[in-house]
């Protein structure tokens, strides 16, 4: 394989032989690729054994991996016979390794997912769920998950961030902190593209007793 530009490689599978991830991230050192490489899905190393799995994710941290999970794509798909295996990759281990992750989404209401409409915080929240990511310390690793880690692969750097004089491109949620951003999901307040208000929403609930 002789990499290219940025290079997409994708791992989805349960044989605990495939070696396609430590044979890119061993690749991308030898063609001096760092940080330009993104693996998706990653499903084998989470049926290697450990020791395996942490050489493996070692190469990926000195070749500047970056990993692509899809965990609610993951969950649901496939019929496995009791117990139920479920292939989302190592995501805590990678994460504590400084191995950069970010969750993404590739399919709404179609046959591989009939959930979901693209929201980044119910992805947010169901890698929480699935990674085991249960304080208010740890969801701001969500959060980096679904926002910063994500921009670094797409490489957004130009003006990217809340500060003076950066391009407006963002979202307003009405919620105090990042954990209620999880917990309630509330529709966007207002969504901003350019400096330009492109949609606004709200809700509102009556609660009726008797």
């Amino acid at each position: 394989m002789c990499l290219k530009g940025e290079e997409k490689v994708l791992n989805q599978t349960k044989d605990i032989f495939a070696r396609s991830l430590e044979y890119t991230a061993m690749k991308t050192l030898e063609e001096n690729y760092q940080g330009r490489v993104t693996g998706g899905h990653c499903t084998s190393i989470t049926y290697q054994n450990d020791a395996h799995a942490k050489k493996v994710m070692d190469l990926m941290k000195l070749a500047d991996f970056n990993v692509c999970t899809n965990p609610q794509i993951l969950t649901i798909m496939g019929v496995d016979s009791e117990t139920r295996t479920r292939g989302v990759t190592r995501i805590r281990e990678r994460v504590d390794l400084g191995i950069n992750v970010a969750t993404v989404q590739d399919t709404i209401c179609d046959g591989f997912h009939i959930y979901g409409e693209g929201d980044p915080l119910d992805y947010g929240l169901l890698c929480a769920y699935v990674a085991q990511y249960d304080t208010p310390e740890t969801l701001k690793i969500v959060y980096e998950i679904i926002i910063r880690n994500s921009v670094k692969i797409l490489k957004v750097t130009d003006k990217y961030g809340i500060t003076e004089g950066n391009t407006a491109n963002l979202n307003i949620i009405d919620v105090p902190n990042s954990q209620e951003a999880f917990r309630l999901r509330v529709d966007r307040s207002y969504v901003i593209k350019e400096g330009k208000i492109i949609a606004k929403s709200s809700s509102k609930t009556e609660i009726l007793l008797n």
